[in-house]
């Protein structure tokens, strides 16, 4: 009986210790798909757009943007990534988020290019045009 009571008492420490250890909660799924949105992004930026900072830096600040830390990111990772089927459908989903982010910077960059070829094209057709004031007539002429 002593030693089920030590056996328990050790497990009970034991099982105190695992837990606050810290950081070994798993992250919400959207928040951990969200993060992995933002490094596939950083992964393939120019080097030129990092600003300066490295890709490490980078990566800091977006774990500091989402409130998290690269430990809770990498545990969460390693847990959503033990379900393979599962994660492959968490990464499809991130890729079409990505897809539709794409298209839809690609669609507003196509709409600024055509206002400023309208607003050219207007500027254009004002220039175009030499007629002197007095040349216009009027209902009075």
């Amino acid at each position: 009986m002593k030693k089920l009571l030590i056996l328990i008492s050790f497990l009970l420490i034991a099982s105190l210790f695992t837990g606050c250890a810290g950081g070994d909660e798993v992250m919400e799924e959207e928040l951990y798909m969200n993060v992995v949105a933002e490094l596939a992004v950083l992964n393939q930026m120019d080097e030129e757009l990092l600003g300066g900072l490295t890709r490490e830096e980078k990566r800091e600040k977006i774990y500091s943007h989402f409130g998290i830390t690269e430990e809770e990111f990498r545990y969460s990772h390693d847990y959503y990534q033990s379900d393979v089927p599962v994660q492959l459908t968490r990464m499809e989903a991130v890729a079409s988020l990505l897809r539709a982010e794409r298209d839809s910077i690609q669609n507003a960059e196509r709409d600024f290019r055509n206002r400023i070829q309208e607003l050219k094209l207007s500027e254009q057709d004002t220039t175009d045009v030499d007629i002197e004031p007095d040349e216009i007539e009027t209902p009075e002429n």
